[in-house]
């Protein structure tokens, strides 16, 4: 197969530093990058320079440069029009989270998508962490039983941390949001004097299950001890928790999760993980060879099935997808303004 001539639009960090050496890098053999499209001249043509490649600041260059899909990476107010101006184009569209700051340009954009059959996938990294996996491929054999039960408690930004949930549960429909908030003083210091909202509360999904949500941006500190919380599932045969699978079999014993790692020159790596049940589930990094952290290895694993999509295979993350999990945080957010009243979600 050939590779697949794309552009990608902005010329950030995400750019820079993970799609711009992914695509020249560990996946150059299935994707030609052409070139970086963004707003500011100086950037793109730092960025470019740095990857060997064009730059512009018009995404018309992308089709005359025999572009055949764009990955945007930009801002998240811009996600919403340059996904529309990829679509003027008739570009496949791989689209960075979230769809949108506002839920009802975020739904007529995943409206626009339906309507027109081009492929577009959103890189929602976060269900494809090696831990997120894991946990999902062990609910999905069974291990602990049906879901009942997913508590996030801080454990990465609001609608990531619903992806994860939705993923785990099967991504079924979200019905009824409440939720509560407080405010805090923010403790990033980068941000100056001002205050945080965390939210806290529930989504009641079709089927039954509920997510149980809490919000940590307020307490982020870098390479802090709030970084990044913790979730867990409970099932009705078990439950998954800080690392480990206690079953309940009679004898609540816990299952424990192994790292696999391998050696990449003076560096060892996790590449996947193991659950030593008496048949183990292991899974692994979309490119277990490349020596990439977890977060590169899950963009990686967005890019793959965005080509596996652009092939005919079903989205890893659909616009359906981004759509809902802004759905679910907002339904939340909403029902916290309002003192917590019950909100029913856009199914």
């Amino acid at each position: 197969m050939s590779r697949l001539p794309v552009c990608i639009v902005g010329a950030g960090t995400r750019a820079a530093e993970i799609y711009g050496p992914l695509l020249t890098g560990p996946l150059a053999d299935k994707v030609e990058l052409l070139g970086i499209i963004g707003r500011s001249p100086d950037r793109v043509a730092a960025t470019a320079k740095d990857l060997g490649v064009r730059a512009s600041t018009h995404l018309e260059d992308a089709q005359s440069w025999g572009a055949r899909a764009v990955i945007a990476c930009v801002s998240p107010a811009q996600n919403a029009s340059v996904a529309h101006a990829a679509l003027d184009s008739g570009l496949p569209c791989l689209l960075e989270t979230p769809l949108a700051l506002d839920l009802q340009d975020a739904r007529a954009l995943a409206d626009r998508v339906a309507s027109t059959g081009i492929p577009v996938a959103v890189a929602e990294q976060n269900p494809r962490h090696l831990g997120s996996r894991l946990i999902v491929e062990t609910v999905r054999r069974g291990v602990i039983g049906e879901p009942l039960l997913v508590a996030t408690d801080g454990a990465g930004y609001r609608y990531h941390a619903v992806a994860v949930a939705r993923a785990v549960l099967g991504r079924p429909r979200g019905r009824l949001a409440t939720g509560q908030r407080v405010l805090a003083p923010s403790v990033d210091v980068g941000r100056g004097a001002a205050v945080e909202e965390i939210l806290v509360g529930t989504v009641r999904a079709e089927g039954g299950a509920l997510l149980q949500f809490r919000d940590a941006e307020a307490a982020w500190v870098e390479d802090g001890p709030w970084s990044r919380g913790t979730g867990r599932v409970l099932g009705t045969r078990g439950e998954f928790v800080g690392g480990s699978v206690v079953s309940w079999d009679g004898t609540r014993r816990p299952i424990p999760v192994e790292p696999i790692e391998a050696r990449f020159g003076t560096e060892t790596r996790r590449v996947g993980l193991r659950l030593l049940t008496d048949q183990p589930i292991e899974v692994l990094g979309a490119l277990p060879e490349a020596g990439l952290d977890d977060d590169r290895q899950a963009v990686a694993g967005c890019v793959l099935d965005w080509l596996a999509q652009l092939g005919g295979a079903p989205p890893g993350w659909s616009v359906a997808d981004g759509y809902a999990d802004l759905c679910w945080t907002e339904g939340i957010a909403r029902s916290a303004r309002l003192g917590g009243a019950p909100i029913a979600l856009d199914a």
